[in-house]
């Protein structure tokens, strides 16, 4: 983020929350904390490599929470459905990860995979340290939205924002059902899109 990003305001970023699904009961019954460690490992270089892939940045990672940005410097054409093809991307990997520690685990975990949450708004850049280039931040009403959003997304669903959904092309739109409005803690009564990705490929 340092190395590419100059300090000020950006605007319509698109942010991209996504949550392993089931985390802390995962960790709660792992014994092994060498396990915890690999796994998450392999989460956060995949999920990495797959906002990278769609032309993302990552802004951060945040316990099992993977925070990317997509449009900034300058948002090229189509970076709002490749933020939402990075979020199909990271959510399968997100499965193959949950599945894998399955195997490393005695009970039965009930759910697996990853909860997505996708809002757009503008996004201000500061450094953590006055004058600092080698530390940078970001501060946005986005990110909150995102992170709500993706805390009532169930295992295999994305939520996105309104804006977010107006701003993607037909044919991914058409994935989506308007759900009912979210109030959302310190962000407010929000208007909301899903799609439950797990089921639509069920049914293909």
């Amino acid at each position: 983020l340092d190395t590419l990003l100059q300090t000020g305001l950006y605007r319509d970023v698109a942010i991209l929350v996504v949550d392993l699904s089931g985390f802390s009961a995962y960790v709660r019954d792992t014994r092994d904390d060498s396990v915890v460690q690999t796994v998450l490992t392999s989460f956060y270089t995949k999920a990495r490599r797959a906002v990278i892939n769609c032309g993302g940045m990552l802004s951060q990672f945040v316990g099992d929470a993977v925070i990317a940005v997509f449009g900034v410097p300058a948002g090229s054409q189509g970076y709002i459905d490749q933020a939402l093809d990075s979020a199909l991307a990271i959510m399968d990997i997100g499965k193959s990860v949950s599945n894998k520690w399955q195997r490393h685990i005695d009970r039965l975990q009930p759910v697996k995979g990853c909860h997505t949450g996708l809002a757009v708004g503008d996004m201000l850049v500061v450094p953590h340290r006055a004058y600092s280039r080698s530390h940078l931040g970001i501060v946005a009403d986005s990110v909150n939205m995102a992170a709500r959003l993706s805390s009532v997304a169930r295992p295999g669903e994305i939520v996105v924002s309104n804006a977010f959904y107006q701003r993607l092309s037909k044919p991914h739109r058409g994935h989506f059902a308007e759900m009912e409005p979210i109030e959302a803690k310190n962000v407010g009564r929000l208007q909301s899109w899903k799609w439950d990705v797990e089921a639509t490929r069920a049914a293909s």
